[in-house]
């Protein structure tokens, strides 16, 4: 700490002290009057101060004579408070012109603490005006607790006094000094308890707009923490009209951990930005707690332990993620390790023999802790004498004082200097010190007879019961304190000024300013030394980038001055002189770095033992050079840098001169480069971190080495490698610097290495420890160079294989058996390096490892058992024979199977056999004999191995075998989950049809189908079910002995297991639930948490997996257990619980329980009885009350009916029922009631189901909120409301009244801007017109229906529409809505139109006003075209929907065919087909013999419409091979390509049998254009089918998608690319199993085809024409699909596929932006790949942000461009943030640049993925 002398003036000195605070007395004065002051008649005026001080005469003379003459015997001494008493009616009153700024505030009740917060208002702040933004927590008067709250406060107006400015007068005029009123703002959270700390915690912005969300925790006298975000509290202040959430004044927590015990020790880590919270109790407990990602908070329930008294304060380390300070009242201060699962201190220093009340720690120097005592004293202790609990108990503190004679109740470090600290005492006192300030004996004189007043004392400020002050840390010197009196702020001029003078350094330092520095360099002061090094390093940050580039001279110097400071003997100096030297070769001129170089790496350390100071220091020099960035320009100085690395370090690396120099004149030679760095470190075996050094070099300069540079470093590097002096930690490194090389070997120097090592793995003389050393330079290249490096393995293999081999092995027993049982661990260490060589090579170069599969799953195999202390297979048998008799063993798993031979190592050799088990199943095909035929046995057999790591290796390994087995397997997708409309081929004909489809949906979703397991189809299933019985008996064994991590496994296994089979355990249940259940019951511990949920989580797996006879049996204990789990403490489990309760709920109520009767009505009892309590209770979690609500909902709709009313009485029912109501007007659990009564509505059988009213209350309730803003609460209210209306039984509760307040509701979202909530709203008015057609065709919902048919609607929301139309006009209704139909006309899209008035036409009969011979007439009589086209709409329509019985024939139609108007001849061969739909068999023939006629192309569009529409598919087939031949002849034209595809495709559906076979031949057509056609048309019968159809085409889809895949015609190869795309979308299970043999051609479609790239002029330009650009976007697109399912997913080589996708970010537009699409998915989907990936990905991605458009660019491609960009710099947000721990250099260096040139860019991603997740 520097040190500071005391400056001798009068406002620092001690003197001040006294004209600080005087007392003032009411006796003898009068009234106005003040206390008199003794120099009152001295001191008339500045002037006459000026002109002859204080009388005239020298200072000596003149208070010797005051002395004699007792003149100063009024105030002998200076008032000091804490020292002196106020006489009676005496106040101390403030001397205005030590503070530049001081007020205070009273609030209504006094606060015991309180916390200043960050503010967007700027940093450094001098201006007044000030403003302050705080928060605090009250103490209200006993009795009246209630009135407590939170304060959440704005101080504004806090403005600068008087007397200071006049004090500060020259520098700023007085005018400019705005005086006001300060203003005390507050908005108030309500308490109930006394709050005695409160602390705040601030997450970063997520942009400079939004505000940063304020998190505060506040410890309650009563022993509760309540934590809020009063972030919308405090945007309240700012901005205008705000409204405040009337959600915002609940917790978002409550921590109840501490049970009622008062604390108050608090904090926050200043290092978790989502937050992290340390809470201490007078028990001497502490627990901490975490935010979760999700916006929870989670309290480990284990607490750290060891003080033995109460916990005073809680400090987080400034510095250290995981390390915390605790003080408490047993008079030690303890450091902590966070991560200790023993929850005990790792120091403790006895800082007091009183309490230790309060800490600080130093943010600037965050070795310094300070401590506050009981006694009045305050210490402060350098935590570097802490490094063991030994040193810490002999440490004494570096400063202590004991000037404050009450307790020390605060004290905090100033924010930006580390040497002033604040001290509150219970004197009534705030002092603030100055650390840095020492007094000798002279200038002690001068201390005013102030007797035992510390020197390092700057002020003393009085306030009344002061308990707690804060610096603020964007004001400089403002200190707001609480108190008896209110809160008080201000700011002396003693801080003011003495931080002022700190700084130094000039913002734009000159040569100069450095040269004047330098001498200090080698000041016998290590603290001087190291506060100029910190001055320098902070002028070379400051300094321009070429202000140093014209002075050598200096430069030399500094160079000299870090040389110096690098032999430093203080390692604090020496770090620092490090970090200097890297800012300076920022700034130093090119001419200077080569010297600097040469001299910093021949540094000799003679005053240290660091031998590593000169490669430490050279690699500073390198990182902070500029070096060569992937897909950016190299300027001058990244080849200046790189010339000087080759230049000068290289040759100090290897010992030579690499790149030969200039020639000399004759007669010079140019010098010799000294020893290498690491030929010395070869020599002494010292490790020198030069290898470290080197590795920098090739990931910062590699690209730049040349070829020799990069030979001369892998033979040095191989050298230490082969060195026997070298240690292990160097050889290492030299793999790590070798891994590092190898991007920059070109194809003949790693032929050269690779063949190198060979020789020398074969060399009869190589050592094992060589041996070891070879194999880990393989794994490492794999990793590094895998595309470069997978074609030697066809060498290198079996070399790597060899330490595995059988004979090894048994080479290895004989020589053990000879050297009597003694062991070579060497042997062991290289056979674990050649396992984990060989899993780099099957995770880096899958393909090139495929020929030795059967190799590596023998020697893997082999490996898993290998265990020397075992004496033989037998032994492990009888063993297992044991176990099976008595299961029933010890407890402790792991004490039960130790062994006491400490060297071996063996287990690490079964571990990685375990790995390599699993890279191995990653590359393989379940179904591959060799998966389920030896690594699935072998795995199951090590379920007894006795080293725990292994063991869950190996249980890890069989689990992600069988959960690729049910993905692989399991291609169907699952039942649909959400309530939209189901998507059909038919176009719906009436409401029924929507109906019938969403209960279906319902139905299935909640769990009506009884589950059965699936027979096996396949090798891998039928593998599967064969080990089942044998994983089951192996895990149940697990389960009852072993450890909670081997139980979690077990239970993921189980899990698995389940989950692939769809069941599996039918036959062995008895197996599972026990233990299950009792590792429930037994998992009461905090590390038991997660174990529970995952039982929870089996559970439920098994009840959704397994009928209700299997599961029957054992409810007797499942369901106690599961009630019991309900009510845990721990928010996670209890929830976890209630999704697994919903799954017995399905299980045990009809009809999966319809033979169980009523015996079920036991355990749902018990369910209901628990569901509402926790929904009842008030200290229910939210997240676990919804899920109660959930769960709720479904018992009461699965026991709906007769059948349901016998398992739950219909009072309970409606209990639960009104339980729902009212928490559906409760915000929070809103969302889980409106669920609730959609489960309710769609599970309801009649209207005895429903409780009175219950239906018209909750359904106005749903229409209420429809107004509201959260999307996801109106769409589930409208689904729930659609749901209460198709159902008959709900629908008929709801009376007239209701039904019209909700049609007036619905009205609102008749909007066709919003088709998602359009669609169920008209079917919700469907359904009500069905009874009550006068309460739904009211003129608003008329003039709704009217504005959505003006729109271009379609889909659902068209088939909604039509629905509700044709329900108004079947209940008679539709006159007014006709009218207005009629009304809008044209107007409206015509197609849209006509639709909706043929339906109302027909269905509305006589009763709409018109009919259908008025739009014949309107038809054969308008000229207009428009009207033409709408009455051929409604007359295609009507005819479609009277069929048969419809008056109109072909000729109707026909004669419109030849209309001058193209738009009335489609309309009219539309509604030709749509007529024809209806009938068939009157229309078709007609339609068929016209197709010879000609006018093929309209004729077409009819058979489209006709097949499209028609269901009369047994009449079609008579005709559909004429149509078919007509069809394929008319259908070769251009222009009837598309509809002739789609009407092939159609007739295909219709006779699979008769037409596939064809369009497998005419695949094969020579004809490029009736092959096209026929592709098209496959993609038709892909997407319009459902697995019905799969039959037909198992045995020709996968040889017709090859067929087409191979197709040479450009055009035909895109279509090919789209079909293929749709049979992945809608036939996954007809595919995937044949995956790799189609995969290829799309794959290889993704390559740029420069022959398909040609040039066009286009007037005076040039313009490239890409013609293979539409098809590699439909390969691109198929590679996206591909990453749908697990399925797709798990038979994908990752590492080709994510070739495509890098190389695709340089392509064109589209495929750039799917590109960054896919890299988002694969980030999940692979992180290890995408990790590899980094710095290929950031090469493309810097050239896509970097590149410039030409200044002629046109708006379209300025557009294109920036949607680019915005891509990438999104995905490179996403990968920043998933990756942030395994960045590479070139990573890290890409990402910097975005982020500095990108800012905005960069900062609308982070919101936008900031609002994805809240959504």
């Amino acid at each position: 700490m520097a040190k500071r002398a005391a400056e001798d003036d009068e406002q620092s000195s001690p003197q001040a002290l006294k004209a600080g605070e005087r007392p003032v007395a009411d006796n003898g004065v009068g009234e106005g009057e003040q206390f008199e002051d003794e120099f009152e008649d001295e001191y008339e005026s500045e002037d006459e101060v000026l002109e002859a001080g204080v009388d005239g005469r020298p200072d000596e003379e003149r208070e010797a004579d005051e002395r004699a003459s007792g003149a100063m015997d009024v105030d002998r001494e200076t008032f000091i408070p804490g020292r002196h008493k106020l006489d009676a009616g005496q106040t101390l009153a403030p001397d205005l012109s030590t503070y530049e700024m001081l007020h205070t505030l009273e609030p209504t009740w006094p606060c015991l603490s309180f916390d200043v917060l960050r503010d967007g208002l700027g940093d450094d702040r001098k201006s007044f005006p000030a403003t302050v933004y705080a928060v605090a927590g009250t103490q209200a008067a006993r009795g009246r607790e209630k009135e407590n709250n939170i304060m959440v406060m704005k101080l504004s107006g806090l403005s600068r006094n008087d007397q200071a400015v006049n004090i500060d007068s020259d520098d700023e005029d007085d005018d400019e000094v705005e005086s006001t009123e300060p203003i005390l703002e507050t908005k108030t959270i309500p308490l109930t308890s006394t709050t005695n700390r409160i602390r705040a915690h601030q997450s970063p912005q997520a942009s400079s707009s939004a505000p940063a969300t304020t998190l505060t925790a506040a410890m309650q006298e009563s022993g509760d923490v309540l934590i809020h975000d009063v972030t919308p509290y405090l945007s309240s202040f700012d901005t205008p009209g705000y409204q405040i959430p009337t959600t915002a004044s609940k917790p978002l927590s409550t921590i109840r951990a501490h049970k009622k015990t008062e604390g108050y020790a608090l904090d926050w880590s200043p290092l978790v930005p989502a937050g992290k919270l340390l809470t201490g109790d007078s028990s001497g407990t502490i627990f901490a707690t975490t935010r979760t990602e999700g916006g929870g908070f989670v309290t480990d329930t284990t607490p750290y332990t060891g003080h033995s008294s109460s916990i005073e304060e809680l400090q987080w380390s400034p510095n250290e993620r995981n390390v915390f300070a605790s003080a408490s009242s047993d008079g030690t201060v303890r450091i902590w390790d966070a991560r200790s699962k023993a929850r005990k201190h790792a120091i403790s220093v006895k800082v007091s023999s009183s309490d230790a009340n309060v800490l600080s720690w130093s943010h600037q120097t965050p070795h310094l802790l300070a401590s506050g005592h009981d006694d009045g004293t305050w210490s402060v202790w350098d935590l570097r004498q802490w490094k063991t609990p030994d040193d810490a108990a002999k440490s004494k503190p570096v400063a202590h004082f004991d000037f404050h004679k009450e307790q020390i109740t605060s004290l905090e470090w100033h924010p930006t200097d580390d040497s002033i600290v604040s001290v509150c005492a219970g004197d009534n006192t705030l002092t603030l010190w100055d650390l840095a300030v020492e007094l000798d004996d002279e200038e002690s004189r001068y201390t005013a007879d102030v007797k035992d007043v510390p020197p390092q004392l700057l002020f003393v400020h009085y306030m009344d019961q002061v308990k707690e002050a804060h610096w603020h840390k964007q004001m400089p010197g403002v200190v707001m304190a609480t108190g008896g009196s209110g809160f008080g702020a201000f700011k002396t001029i003693s801080v003011s000024s003495t931080t002022t003078a700190m700084s130094s350094v000039p913002v734009n330092p000159t040569s100069h300013n450095v040269a004047s520095i330098l001498g200090k360099l080698s000041d016998a002061d290590p603290d001087i030394r190291y506060m100029t090094l910190n001055d320098l390093n902070k002028m070379m940050e400051n300094g321009a980038a070429t202000f140093l580039i014209h002075d050598y001279t200096t430069c030399a110097k500094v160079v000299d001055g870090l040389l110096h400071t690098l032999n430093d003997s203080n390692g604090d100096v020496q770090n620092m002189s490090v970090t200097t030297l890297g800012s300076f070769v920022k700034k130093a001129p090119e001419s200077i770095l080569c010297p600097t170089i040469e001299k910093v790496s021949s540094v000799k350390t003679t005053n240290s033992i660091d031998t590593t100071m000169a490669a430490t220091a050279v690699r500073a020099i390198v990182v902070n050079l500029p070096h060569p960035v992937p897909g950016a320009p190299r300027g001058s100085k990244v080849q200046e840098a790189y010339s000087a690395v080759s230049k000068a370090l290289i040759p100090r690396l290897t010992g030579k001169v690499v790149i030969p120099l200039p020639k000399k004149p004759p007669g010079e030679a140019n010098p010799q480069p000294p020893k290498g760095m690491l030929d010395v470190d070869m020599e002494t075996g010292n490790d020198s971190n030069t290898l470290d050094l080197l590795t920098e070099v090739a990931k910062c300069f590699g690209s730049m080495l040349q070829e020799s540079e990069v030979q001369a470093l892998e033979q040095i590097t191989l050298r230490v490698l082969e060195s026997e002096k070298c240690g292990t930690v160097m050889k290492k490194k030299a793999v790590g610097a070798l891994s590092a090389l190898a991007p920059y070997f070109t194809d003949g120097l790693l032929a050269h290495h690779v063949s190198y090592t060979i020789e020398q793995l074969r060399s009869p003389h190589v050592t094992p420890q060589q041996r070891k050393l070879y194999l880990q330079v393989y794994s490492s290249l794999a990793r590094s160079i895998p595309q470069k490096f997978g074609p030697y393995l066809k060498t290198l293999a079996p070399f790597v294989l060899s330490p595995l081999s059988q004979q090894e092995l048994d080479q290895q027993r004989e020589e053990e058996a000879e050297a009597e049982g003694e062991r070579d661990a060497q042997i062991e260490e290289v056979r674990e390096a050649a396992l984990v060589a060989i899993e780099s090579f099957l995770q880096a170069c899958a393909p090139d490892m495929r020929a030795y599969t059967k190799d590596v799953v023998e020697t893997s195999t082999r490996f898993l058992k290998y265990d020397p202390n075992v004496a033989d297979e037998e032994d492990e048998d009888m063993e297992e024979e044991q176990e099976d008799e008595d299961v029933e063993v010890d407890e402790d798993f792991e004490e039960e199977t130790g062994f006491e031979d400490e060297d071996d190592v063996s287990w690490k050799v079964r571990r990685c056999s375990a790995k390599v088990l699993h890279a191995l199943i990653d590359k393989l095909d379940p179904n591959d004999a060799v998966v389920y035929g030896q690594i699935a046995p072998a795995l199951i057999a090590r379920f007894r191995e006795r080293e725990e790591s292994v063991r869950n290796e190996v249980i890890a390994t069989l689990a992600y075998l069988v959960a690729k087995t049910g993905h692989v397997s399991g291609v169907q997708e699952s039942a649909p989950t959400s309530h939209t409309l189901a998507p059909r081929r038919k176009r719906r004909r009436g409401f029924s049809d929507s109906l019938g489809s969403d209960s279906h949906a319902q139905g299935a979703m909640n769990g009506y189908a009884s589950p059965s397991t699936p027979p096996p189809t396949d090798n891998a299933t039928m593998g599967l079910a064969r080990i089942n019985p044998e994983v089951i008996k192996g895990a149940a064994k697990l389960l009852k002995t072993s450890t909670v991590p081997t139980k979690q496994a077990v239970i993921a296994l189980l899990k698995d297991m389940v989950t692939a089979q769809k069941g599996g355990l039918s036959e062995h249940a008895d197996h599972v639930v026990d233990p299950v259940v009792e590792t429930i019951a037994s998992s009461t511990n905090t590390g038991g948490n997660t174990l529970r949920i995952e039982v929870l989580q089996l559970l439920r797996v098994i009840a959704d997996s397994h009928s209700s006879k299997v599961i029957q049996p054992f409810l007797d204990k499942i369901v106690p257990t599961l009630v019991k789990s309900a009510k845990d403490r721990f928010a996670k489990v209890s929830s976890e619980t209630f999704a697994t309760i919903e799954s017995y709920i399905k299980s045990l109520t009809p009809p999966r329980s319809a033979a169980s009767k009523s015996q079920n009505g036991q355990y749902l009892s018990q369910f209901h009885q628990v569901i509402t309590e926790r929904i009842s209770a008030t200290d229910t979690d939210t997240e676990v009350r919804q899920k109660a609500v959930q769960a709720l909902g479904l018992l009461v709709g699965r026991t709906s009916g007769t059948a349901g009313s016998t398992l739950l009485g219909q009072q309970d029912r409606y209990a639960g029922q009104t339980l729902i109501a009212e928490r559906l007007k409760n915000e929070l659990t809103r969302l889980a009631c409106v669920r609730a009564v959609d489960m309710i509505a769609v599970l309801a059988q009649s209207k005895k189901d429903f409780k009175p009213d219950w239906v018209s209350t909750v359904a106005l309730e749903l229409g209420a909120q429809f107004n509201k803003s959260s999307r996801s609460l109106r769409g589930a209210s409208l689904s729930a409301l659609r749901m209460l209306a198709i159902n008959q039984a709900s629908r008929e509760c709801m009376d007239d009244n209701t039904i019209s307040q909700l049609v007036n509701m619905l009205v609102s979202l008749l909007r066709p801007d919003d088709l998602h909530m359009l669609g169920p709203a008209l079917i919700v008015l469907g359904a009500f017109a069905k009874e009550r057609p006068a309460l739904v065709a009211t003129q608003p919902v008329v003039d709704s229906i009217c504005l959505v048919v003006t729109s271009s609607v379609s889909g659902t929301a068209l088939d909604a529409l039509v629905a509700c139309v044709e329900a108004i006009g079947q209940a008679g209704a539709g006159k007014g809505l006709m009218k207005a139909l009629l009304d809008v006309g044209v107007k409206g899209q015509t197609d849209v139109t006509g639709q909706v008035i043929g339906t109302l036409l027909v269905a509305g009969g006589n009763g709409v006003g018109v009919k259908l011979q008025d739009f014949v007439k309107e038809l054969q009589t308008q000229p207009d075209e428009a009207k033409k086209c709408l009455a051929l709409s409604v007359l295609g329509e009507a005819s479609l929907r009277m069929g048969a019985s419809g008056p109109l024939k072909p000729n109707s139609f026909t004669p419109h065919f030849a209309d001058n108007s193209d738009k009335v001849k489609l309309s009219a061969a539309v509604a030709l087909g749509r007529a024809g739909a209806g009938n068939v068999t009157q229309y078709l023939p007609s339609i068929i013999n016209m197709l010879g006629e000609g006018t093929q192309y309209l004729l077409l569009h009819s058979v489209k419409e006709l097949l499209q529409h028609s269901n009369a598919e047994e009449d079609i087939r008579p005709y559909a091979q004429t149509l078919w031949q007509n069809i394929i002849s008319s259908g070769q034209a251009a222009d009837n390509k598309v509809v002739g595809a789609e009407c092939v495709g159609r007739l295909a559906i219709i006779d699979p049998a008769a037409y596939l076979p064809q369009l497998q031949n005419f695949l094969q057509n020579p004809n490029p254009a009736i092959r096209g056609m026929v592709i098209s048309a496959l993609r038709y019968v892909f997407s319009d089918t459902d697995e019905t159809y799969d039959s037909n085409l198992r045995a020709s889809i996968i040889p017709m998608l090859g067929t087409m895949l191979s197709d040479g015609d450009l055009d035909n190869q895109r279509l090919s690319l789209t079909t293929f795309n749709s049979a992945l979308h809608n036939k996954p299970g007809l595919v995937l199993p044949h995956l790799q043999d189609v995969l290829p051609y799309a794959m290889q479609a993704t390559v740029i085809r420069p022959e398909l790239v040609r040039e066009v002029q286009m007037g005076p330009f040039k313009h490239k024409v890409d013609d293979g650009l539409e098809m590699r976007k439909s390969a691109y697109e198929t590679l996206y699909t591909l990453l749908d399912t697990p399925a797709s997913r798990q038979r994908l080589d990752m590492s080709s596929f994510y070739e495509r996708i890098v190389a695709g970010i340089t392509d064109e537009h589209e495929i750039k932006i799917l590109c960054c699409l896919v890299l988002s998915k694969l980030l999940v989907i692979s992180p290890a790949e995408s990790t590899r990936r980094l710095d290929s990905l950031a090469q493309n991605f810097r050239a896509v942000l970097a590149f410039k458009p030409k200044d002629s660019a046109v708006k379209q491609e300025l557009e294109k461009l920036s949607e680019e960009q915005k891509a990438v710099v999104k995905v490179t947000v996403v990968f920043n943030k998933a990756l942030a721990a395994t960045q590479t250099k070139t990573w890290k260096d890409y990402n910097e640049w975005v982020r500095k040139d990108f800012v905005p860019m960069v900062k609308a991603a982070e919101e936008d993925l900031k609002g994805g997740a809240e959504n």
